[in-house]
């Protein structure tokens, strides 16, 4: 896989060997509280502990601008990434798109049933984590033949790149992170529940300068499946 880093005449060469969801990220301990007791009423079990880590298969992670999935009832969230390679670290934007009818059955199940979009540009990770509190992510979804505005929140209600990695280090001190792809977490839908798109469009934007990375991908549904 290859990153094109903004600002800068670098491309970078990396091959993770670990791919993590981080989920329930949001540094409001109310407001993500909230939403458990919202999922435990739609009958989707809750993690015992927040925020959760879910390693999933490595080969998931895709710079294409197609995937295949299983269902119909499926979609797609932005999120930072961070990239670990060479002893330096990026940040990326990318979809956790997730299979929303599995989540009924595991949360971990549903994460790893779904490929996860992942940009070609991204930032230097100091950039990103200078600019935390003017970094925002947007996700458009194609409904009707229009790309209609799905989310659009602050990265600074999510909790910081280094607080992140302590929390997954002290629960999870096993995995070795050194080549690694780690998604950090969403913000709000702006349409108050998941809607199952045909084509996603995932931005992170610093909104003093307007500088922005984006990846758009298409959905279809693999024959056979509905």
């Amino acid at each position: 896989m290859k990153l094109k880093v903004k600002g800068m005449e670098k491309k970078v060469d990396f091959n993770p060997s670990v791919l993590i969801i981080a989920g329930f990220t949001g540094k409001d301990r109310a407001s993500a509280e909230a939403h458990l007791k919202e999922l435990a009423e739609m009958g989707i079990p809750i993690p015992e502990e927040i925020p959760s880590f879910y390693p999933i298969e490595k080969t998931l992670v895709t710079q294409g601008d197609s995937i295949m999935v299983t269902s119909s009832e499926s979609s797609g969230e932005a999120e930072p990434v961070l990239i670990t390679t060479g002893g330096t670290q990026y940040i990326a934007v990318g979809s956790d798109h997730t299979a929303r009818d599995l989540e009924k059955i595991s949360i971990a199940e549903s994460k790893g049933a779904c490929s996860k979009p992942l940009s070609a540009d991204a930032f230097e990770v100091d950039f990103v984590r200078k600019n935390w509190n003017t970094m925002s992510l947007r996700c458009y979804v194609e409904r009707n033949g229009k790309m209609e505005l799905y989310q659009d929140g602050p990265v600074s209600g999510l909790t910081h790149i280094e607080e992140l990695e302590k929390k997954l280090k002290k629960s999870n001190p096993e995995i070795d992170m050194s080549e690694s792809v780690m998604f950090l977490g969403t913000v709000p839908l702006l349409t108050g529940n998941f809607v199952y798109g045909s084509r996603y469009r995932v931005e992170l934007i610093e909104t003093v300068s307007g500088q922005k990375i984006s990846h758009e991908y298409g959905v279809s549904i693999r024959k056979g499946e509905n």
